[in-house]
């Protein structure tokens, strides 16, 4: 009896190591493709993200910008007014005439609807008012109030009155203040 050596047994079991390390690295080749692609899309996805962040961002800004420069507008404006209402109110203490209460009361007498658009005081102590009135009745309201018996105002007198195709009407009104030198004509 005659026992032979099988060589090939080695080489089966070789075999068998290489075709599990083929099966190995292609499982593992798949998963990493698989993670790169995954780290890529997400890598993508988050640079779609930023842009859209950042452009939401600049237009916030923008925006931003945009309402500091119209307060910048609106503080410039008010400094304006205070600097003239500090002049106007330098020049009615030179004169010396009760500026502030003449207006004061007008402001007091005056009805919603009533819009004046100009005020001239002369020196003889009439001043003149420029305006216009929503309704006929509004500035009915607002002669009637000037002319209540007050110490500032003497004499009432509308001297023009126009109405407008919109039904407003724009008025022209005397007021002869108490301390008035001359009458009203």
């Amino acid at each position: 009896m005659t026992q032979g050596i099988n060589l090939l047994k080695v080489e089966r079991k070789r075999d068998e190591r290489l075709v599990y390390l083929a099966h190995f690295l292609k499982v593992g080749s798949i998963v990493l493709l698989i993670f790169y692609s995954l780290m890529v899309t997400a890598l993508f996805s988050f640079s779609i993200y930023l842009g859209q962040e950042s452009t939401k961002t600049s237009q916030q800004i923008e925006t931003k910008q945009r309402q500091l420069e119209g307060l910048k507008k609106i503080e410039s404006l008010q400094l304006v007014l205070k600097q003239r209402l500090s002049s106007l109110t330098e020049l009615m203490t030179k004169r010396g005439a009760s500026y502030q209460e003449w207006l004061s009361q007008l402001d007091q007498k005056s009805e919603p609807g009533i819009t004046i658009k100009q005020i001239t005081i002369l020196d003889s102590g009439v001043m003149k008012i420029s305006g216009s009135a929503s309704q006929a009745t509004v500035l009915a309201r607002f002669l009637d109030k000037l002319a209540e018996e007050n110490p500032i105002f003497s004499t009432v007198v509308l001297t023009s009155i126009s109405r407008q195709k919109d039904g407003s009407y724009l008025f022209n009104i005397d007021l002869k203040t108490s301390n008035a030198t001359q009458t009203v004509s």
